[in-house]
């Protein structure tokens, strides 16, 4: 599709007018700063979280003994990892020990050029811990546990509140880096094992996301149709794969003032600043009863909500999320973790249905729930989305629910395949959306 059935994207958090004949316009985006180009960049910043660390004594140490000095390599080595934190185009941080520190760009990991070595060049494992404990989680996240203080694994958010230059209009904006923060303590290992899975700092639009490949103007254009006629979409993929990443960008294009219950159990989805947002937050260790997803997710019918986002659903939270769906709330999201469309529906289906559950009603609830499930991929480290298709309500012999592909990517690139059924044309129509100008709207059925 050109480039001309798009209207000027909105800016944060403006609305999609129905209606319009247009649905957004792709605009030139620059590439992120390159990781040369942010080298030393925090230098300062990171200097004064040194100084705040070497005050504080080793883990296990009495209060009042004398604060722990890094060596020279080692203050390099802290450098290195906060500054991949911060940069762009690096999507984890992944430290295995004093002397096994690597970063992912694009897909590939690549050695950090330092390590944890006192002055004699000998790897100090209480220097790596200290860098742990007193800059990573004690300056940077609320965690209570600390490595070396019993504590099996850590489970904590990164955050580092940054002010930077934004790419496009060069002014100073705060945009925070952000990552989630899995750590596995000794002694189940020699060295604390930490991962850090990064969440974009610049925000994703879909201008940006249809220039770097992730989708096609058209498939973009199907998804802010999909927004303005209030579908309900499951965003499946692997772990990293970009869901909440569209999800979010989407959030762009939500109608002004809507008020929104939006369920995790961490903040990660972030939405535009003039919607109505009610940010609930569930205990993934909570199986049913208060703090559950399911009980959070069963808690928005009470609210006089317009849209349901769950960051993710597991357990039971999903056939809440369908009860949800289906009690005049239009526009609702989630994620799920699955390979392809099949394995969404297959795991959709799993966590809905229990003991007593009876399968046929399970299927025909998902089916009357879910209208596209997005399918999104790490292809050669780059965000793809695979597939978009559209849950029919047809079961065939063998008790699966029927799809129609709308887009898939062949491997190395997208391409057109079915067309959105008449029910959901109806829908699209309805809302005024220009169905008209969606390629599967004109696409033959196969």
């Amino acid at each position: 599709m050109s480039s001309e059935l798009f209207a000027q994207a909105p800016t944060e958090g403006a609305p999609v007018q129905a209606g319009s004949q247009e649905l957004f316009t792709q605009t030139p985006v620059p590439p992120a700063a390159t990781p040369s180009e942010a080298q030393g960049e925090f230098a300062e910043f990171i200097d004064e979280c040194i100084a705040i660390a070497e005050r504080k004594p080793l883990e296990g140490e009495r209060e009042g003994s004398e604060g722990f000095r890094f060596s020279s390599a080692e203050r390099r080595a802290i450098h290195a990892c906060v500054e991949a934190l911060l940069d762009h185009k690096a999507t984890e941080l992944l430290t295995n020990g004093p002397l096994d520190l690597a970063v992912k760009i694009e897909g590939q990991i690549h050695d950090l050029d330092a390590a944890f070595v006192d002055d004699s060049g000998r790897p100090r494992k209480e220097a790596y811990h200290h860098f742990l404990n007193e800059i990573i989680l004690a300056q940077f996240s609320d965690a209570k546990g600390r490595v070396g203080d019993g504590s099996m694994d850590i489970e904590a958010d990164f955050i580092a509140e940054i002010d930077e230059q934004d790419e496009v209009t060069g002014e100073l904006v705060f945009a925070p880096a952000r990552a989630r923060i899995h750590c596995l303590c000794p002694p189940y290992v020699e060295s604390a094992v930490v991962t850090f899975a990064k969440k974009a700092r610049v925000g994703y639009t879909l201008d940006r996301m249809v220039q770097n490949g992730t989708m096609t103007a058209g498939m973009a254009n199907l998804l802010v149709a999909s927004v303005q006629a209030g579908l309900q979409i499951v965003f499946s993929g692997g772990t990293g794969s970009g869901k909440t990443t569209t999800l979010q960008a989407l959030g762009q294009y939500f109608p002004k003032g809507e008020r929104i219950a939006l369920v995790e159990d961490r903040q990660e989805v972030i939405l535009p600043k003039d919607l109505r947002v009610i940010p609930m937050l569930f205990d993934r260790s909570v199986l049913s009863g208060p703090g559950s997803l399911a009980w959070a997710v069963n808690a928005t019918t009470r609210m006089r909500i317009q849209r349901v986002i769950v960051g993710e659903t597991i357990g039971s939270g999903f056939a809440e999320f369908c009860n949800v769906a289906n009690s005049g709330v239009e526009g609702c999201m989630t994620t799920i973790h699955a390979n392809d469309t099949r394995r969404a529906l297959d795991k959709m289906e799993k966590l809905y249905g229990g003991p007593d559950s009876s399968r046929i009603a399970v299927i025909k609830d998902i089916a009357r729930t879910v209208d596209l499930i997005v399918q999104q991929k790490l292809v050669n480290g780059r965000h793809v989305m695979i597939g978009i298709e559209e849950i029919s309500s047809t079961v065939n012999e063998s008790g699966m629910l029927l799809t129609e592909s709308l887009y898939a990517f062949d491997g190395k690139q997208h391409v057109q395949r079915g067309r959105l059924s008449d029910y959901l044309i109806g829908r699209l129509s309805e809302k005024g959306v220009p169905v008209q100008e969606l390629e599967v709207y004109t696409r033959p059925f196969k």
